[in-house]
């Protein structure tokens, strides 16, 4: 039996059954056949699987010429609610993930020696999108007020952004992942966690890693410390050494996805964001 899951953007997921044995495909979209983000996944999964890392990410076969993809485990959404026993084991896989050795592979980007400058080119363009009037004429009258509060936080984020660059000089580098948002988390079937999606990792501090889980997490105040504590091994004067940065850059990845969501309104009105992603923005558009 062969599932057909749109889920990706460069890329299309099968899940494949056969004698209840279940395996996941994954292949390039012929519209896409310019990106290398399958191949650079695979890659990167690769790697991962021949060290330490291998227990956080999903077994792999051989990648597969013909189709441009690849086979992977069965791998499951979690279906009960997060709880503290899941926070740990996201602190330990990314703990684990920035202390393995950084690896040489071909195309994933890489940060060094300024992971800063890095940083602020990656976000000056969607910044800049949101002073432009041009780019916002098709956005409907509903979704116009939220332009507006974007629109009226935008002088002190830019300003955030133009002054962070000093805090990240002499940052230890490492690889990371660069898209952890929930729908990246998924659950083996011996129930051990599984990160997937390493098509934007990139060689760079894990600091953006850190805020940006705590970004899209929306964990409390309790569930977040208890993560840090974790990632940092209990070392307070550490972690809170860090952790000004670590608000500041998780405060640019708010932002920034407001203004990401609010392109995808544009774009596609109601079937921009589903009812999960309305509601994040919602309330990414009250912290802001």
């Amino acid at each position: 039996m062969i599932k057909y899951i749109d889920m990706g953007t460069t890329s299309r997921i099968f899940i494949i059954e056969k004698n209840r044995n279940k395996k996941i495909l994954k292949v390039l979209r012929r519209d896409f056949m310019q990106s290398n983000s399958v191949k650079l996944e695979y890659n990167i999964l690769k790697y991962l699987n021949t060290n330490k890392m291998s227990k956080y990410v999903p077994a792999i076969e051989d990648w597969i010429e013909e189709i441009d993809g690849f086979f992977m485990e069965y791998l499951e959404y979690p279906s009960q609610p997060e709880n503290i026993d899941r926070i740990y084991n996201l602190a330990d896989a990314l703990q684990t993930l920035h202390s393995v050795t950084i690896p040489s592979i071909e195309g994933i980007q890489d940060y060094r020696p300024s992971i800063g400058i890095a940083l602020i080119n990656e976000f000056k363009p969607p910044f800049k999108l949101i002073v432009n009037n041009h780019e916002w004429k098709n956005l409907t009258v509903n979704d116009v007020p939220k332009l507006e509060i974007i629109r009226s936080k935008f002088k002190y984020y830019n300003n955030l952004l133009e002054h962070i660059e000093p805090f990240l000089k002499n940052m230890a580098n490492s690889l990371t992942h660069g898209d952890l948002a929930r729908d990246n988390i998924m659950i083996k079937m011996n129930g051990d966690l599984a990160l997937i999606d390493w098509g934007e990792a990139a060689i760079s501090s894990g600091l953006f890693d850190v805020a940006y889980l705590i970004t899209y997490s929306q964990w409390n105040n309790g569930m977040r410390e208890r993560f840090l504590k974790r990632y940092y091994n209990n070392n307070s004067p550490e972690m809170n050494k860090k952790l000004p940065l670590i608000n500041k850059l998780s405060e640019l990845y708010r932002y920034r996805s407001c203004i990401w969501s609010l392109c995808r309104l544009r774009d596609y009105k109601k079937n921009g964001l589903d009812t999960i992603g309305l509601k994040f923005f919602e309330n990414q558009l009250k912290i802001i």
